[in-house]
């Protein structure tokens, strides 16, 4: 097995490159295009859905007849066909916790569309302090405990150092890690810097906090 050492870049990418990775509307060979397969940490039954609307507009129409619209970006159905994943992108310092009541409320107007499903709210965000506390809360402690939300914080990586920010997309070289805060796996969501190992397949993404020197690194082992 070969290891190789990974530089981050995810500061070079915005929302629209990581919109840019979900299939088209109606395909079948999963969330991401079949390119993508440098994938760590999202689950299967994700990973695994098919894209049943990609930006597309809803309306919805309030009790004094006023209308307004909203627009979810990616919509997709696992494979039982039973379950529905709203899933709302973020990637800016600033606004992120928006993307909290933003897929609630795609969420609540959606189950009224897929009245037999279960609809499932899934924010992607950057590591985001704020995002982390409030989900804790309203996953675990909230009184009516109805909304789960799936939360990762997305990294990208590359073998090699990348400064140059005119990409109109992310390379299927590129290795995204989706980050689970709140994975069973003893990690605390109040702390920013855990060591961590995602596998896919034979692979194996280790990302180590080096206190002394206060470096993060990231390995690939293939």
């Amino acid at each position: 097995m070969k290891t190789i050492a990974l530089f981050e870049i995810t500061h070079l990418f915005s929302e629209k490159h990581l919109q840019k990775m979900f299939n088209s509307k109606g395909n079948k060979d999963g969330l991401f295009k079949k390119d993508f397969r440098n994938l760590y940490g999202m689950d299967n039954d994700l990973l695994n859905a098919n894209v049943i609307n990609n930006q597309t507009s809803f309306t919805v129409e309030l009790d004094d007849n006023v209308l307004y619209k909203y627009r979810p970006d990616c919509i997709c159905e696992n494979e039982n066909k039973n379950e529905i994943y709203v899933i709302e992108l973020k990637r800016a310092s600033k606004y992120e916790p928006l993307g909290i009541a933003e897929v609630i409320h795609h969420t609540v107007h959606l189950r009224d569309i897929f009245k037999n499903k279960t609809v499932i709210p899934v924010l992607i965000s950057s590591f985001n302090m704020w995002n982390r506390t409030v989900i804790n809360e309203l996953n675990n402690n909230s009184i009516n405990n109805y909304v789960k939300i799936r939360y990762y914080e997305v990294y990208i990586l590359s073998k090699q150092k990348r400064n140059n920010r005119n990409y109109s997309e992310i390379s299927n070289e590129e290795i995204v890690w989706f980050y689970d805060p709140f994975i069973k796996d003893g990690r605390s969501y109040l702390k920013v810097t855990e060591d961590a190992t995602e596998l896919n397949g034979s692979s194996k993404l280790t990302y180590k906090y080096d206190k002394n020197q206060n470096e993060e690194h990231y390995t690939l082992d293939i």
